[in-house]
């Protein structure tokens, strides 16, 4: 075989592949393949959405919700009086550790208006992609407020309109996920939140809508409703909209669509962040609240309430003079 000479004059010509070669390498361990995306805007958007799981506290939650790793210093100095609430059921539970603070009626079964679109929102988390476009598909739109009013065949993050949903309890925004999360997984929805209430051990609630319009069918409890809000609270996406007032984004095709917030206790009582609200006719007014206050998380819910807003306020009150919490 004839070897190969190289003369000082040309060495420099071989080390061109493999420098190029080298560089090639560098861009993919660091920067991985090049992508394109339709809008700059919705990519810099997308980039932001935390998709990631984020646990609040130092609990470790089991399927369940009931494990704790310890219970919270809390200190009862009087007994909780309901005869000012007018909820149904109440529900009070520290949410580092599920610790129970005051109760009236947990087990009842009750319609939930549209705290049934946690459920919505947790389903479809978990089957599709938040940072992607969707076209909103060319179907009757649902009209019954609240909506965003969004025209089909426009195309919008999937991110902006779960925001939506859970900021402004858009009913269009929750239809139009439905049908998303239907088409990637081929499963019906109402199977799907269905079967993530049994597996949650959410053994007395039932859905057959993903709103929560008011059916024989839709309903739970307190004591399910905290283990939902256990685990959607242990995701970013949910905990960090407790204090948005509104909501606004465009679509790809420069429409704005906006959106304020179902909570109003939130712009008045810095201590108090919103998890989801809800009313219709027969469920009346639902609402739950993640009260901040000396280092405690406690959620509040009050269900079947003839005003959701008084009632927080009224349990929030006891809980602070109960525990002595100020």
């Amino acid at each position: 075989m004839a070897k190969i000479k190289i003369s000082k004059k040309n060495w420099w010509w071989i080390l061109i592949p493999a420098l190029a070669l080298q560089a090639q390498i560098i861009g993919l361990l660091f920067f991985g393949p090049a992508t394109s995306l339709q809008t700059q805007t919705s990519a810099k958007r997308a980039a932001s959405i935390p998709l990631t799981p984020s646990v609040l506290g130092a609990s470790t939650m089991i399927r369940g919700g009931q494990a704790q790793d310890s219970q919270p210093e809390y200190k009862k100095i009087k007994e909780l009086d309901f005869n000012d609430i007018g909820a149904k059921s109440v529900l009070a539970f520290d949410m580092d550790s599920g610790y129970v603070l005051g109760e009236k009626n947990p087990d009842m079964k009750m319609p939930i208006a549209s705290l049934t679109k946690l459920m919505t929102g947790l389903v479809s988390y978990e089957t599709l992609d938040f940072g992607a476009l969707a076209e909103i598909p060319d179907k009757t739109l649902i009209n019954i407020a609240p909506v965003l009013h969004l025209q089909a065949s426009d195309k919008v993050l999937i991110w902006d309109l779960f925001n939506s949903m859970i900021i402004g309890s858009n009913n269009d925004s929750a239809q139009v996920l439905s049908i998303l999360a239907k088409q990637a997984t081929g499963k019906d929805f109402i199977d799907l939140m269905n079967e993530k209430a049994a597996f949650l051990n959410m053994e007395n609630t039932k859905f057959s809508n993903p709103l929560g319009f008011d059916s024989g069918l839709n309903y739970s409890t307190a004591n399910d409703l905290k283990i939902l809000v256990l685990q959607t609270q242990k995701l970013a996406a949910f905990a960090n909209l407790g204090k948005k007032t509104d909501y606004s984004f465009s679509s790809q095709s420069g429409r704005i669509y906006k959106t304020s917030a179902t909570n109003k206790l939130i712009t008045r009582y810095p201590e108090i962040e919103a998890v989801k609200t809800g009313f219709t006719e027969t469920a009346q007014g639902a609402m739950i609240s993640k009260l901040n206050i000396n280092g405690h998380k406690i959620i509040l819910e009050i269900l079947g309430s003839p005003n959701r807003e008084k009632d927080t306020l009224e349990l929030e009150r006891q809980i602070i003079e109960s525990f002595g919490l100020r």
